[in-house]
């Protein structure tokens, strides 16, 4: 990941750093800005000294670990910091890690969303959270220097439109035997830190090396969790002569299984994404 936001700089957009499960990636790429879903970061710290300094030693490995990142010299890297209220763990970090990197003599730009968190059939959340992605565009075009442009925002939706189709369309080969879990899970988590196009030409690259026949009459079996398991686990899975048949991990199929309408209006696109994505059991309201 760390070499991968590297590589990032050389291009000359900002880069933000997400904190998981679900930014707006297109409204970001549409700013011309790179932004970076901050998954699979054990792989850059296998130790977190750091971060354990300020989280507790149950928090899960996903916030302890960027929370590493960001409070490393890595964390230079990120020209922003993105978070929302996903979950428990993560909708308390933006206060520690402010605090954190200002005590570090650090200035990052952090923007934030409030996700409502009430039943919709009992309380109307729209207006306060049209407020909140209004607001959010406000900050990053004053940080930046960036201008909203309608057309741009469709073209950046069409373009993440496009990676969640040819994702799910990596997921239907993996069920029919055609590419292994473990190979489209990694390329999938190493694309979170690739330009919007790029990222695309990396994805389909894998789905050009499907086979040509499978074995969709294997046992097929359900993933479920955060992050997929260990690489072990999976190559172990389908050694045995099993199939993977579909998964409800939240940095895979639940990132890209819903594809909200086109809207030039981001608030009315993102209301339409978040208040409507596969329910995430982080989320609970």
């Amino acid at each position: 990941m760390i070499q991968k936001i590297q590589e990032l700089k050389k291009n000359g957009r900002p880069v933000i750093g997400c904190f998981p499960l679900y930014p707006p990636l297109a409204l970001f790429h549409s700013l011309d800005l790179n932004p970076v879903v901050l998954w699979g970061l054990k792989k850059d710290f296998r130790e977190t000294p750091e971060s354990d300094q300020h989280l507790q030693n149950y928090t899960c490995s996903v916030a302890r670990h960027l929370t590493e990142f960001l409070l490393s010299d890595a964390g230079t890297l990120v020209d922003g910091l993105f978070m929302y209220n996903a979950c428990d763990t993560l909708r308390n970090l933006p206060e520690i890690i402010d605090s954190c990197l200002d005590a570090a003599g650090r200035k990052v730009p952090l923007f934030q969303i409030h996700v409502p968190m009430v039943p919709t059939a009992q309380t109307d959340g729209t207006d306060f959270f049209d407020n909140e992605i209004n607001q959010l565009i406000k900050d990053v075009k004053s940080t930046f220097d960036r201008k909203f442009n309608p057309d741009k925002f469709m073209e950046s939706i069409a373009l993440f439109q496009n990676l969640r189709k040819t994702s799910l369309q990596l997921e239907s080969a993996v069920a029919m035997g055609r590419l292994s879990f473990q190979t489209v899970a990694e390329t999938l988590h190493t694309a979170w830190a690739i330009p919007g196009y790029h990222r695309i030409e990396e994805v389909e690259g894998v789905l050009d090396q499907q086979q040509d026949k499978g074995n969709a009459d294997n046992p097929g079996i359900l993933l479920s969790g955060i992050l997929p398991p260990p690489a072990s686990v999976s190559t172990a899975i389908e050694a045995s002569g099993l199939r993977i048949a579909g998964n409800d991990i939240a940095s895979l199929h639940r990132t890209y299984a819903v594809m909200p309408e086109a809207d030039a209006d981001p608030a009315s696109y993102y209301r339409d994404f978040y208040f409507n994505h596969h329910p995430c059991p982080t989320l609970l309201f």
